[in-house]
């Protein structure tokens, strides 16, 4: 069941704009953790929020968003690495 703040997050532009806001360097630090690189965290965080914003409505978040959106950015840091070695050889 999603947390009731959680909800109007995902229901208000503003709201999630904020949301990104104060989250956005927590997001960003998870997201370096894996990768190593500033650019490419940013631009992980920047990617997974916009899918998450784009598929709101069809999302089953089952804990709080934060915790969603920390799971979604570590599989992304591993797409990314999975991608790498594909397209390095």
């Amino acid at each position: 069941m999603q947390y009731k703040e959680d909800i109007e997050i995902l229901k208000d532009p503003s709201k999630f704009e904020n949301f990104f806001k104060k989250y956005y360097r927590e997001f960003c630090l998870t997201a370096y953790y894996y990768v190593r690189n500033t650019e490419i965290s940013e631009e992980i965080v920047q990617d997974t929020l916009v899918k998450i914003w784009e598929k709101r409505d069809s999302l089953d978040i089952k804990d709080s968003l934060v915790s969603y959106i920390k799971i979604s950015i570590k599989n992304s840091c591993f797409n990314y690495f999975k991608h790498k070695k594909i397209t390095l050889g």
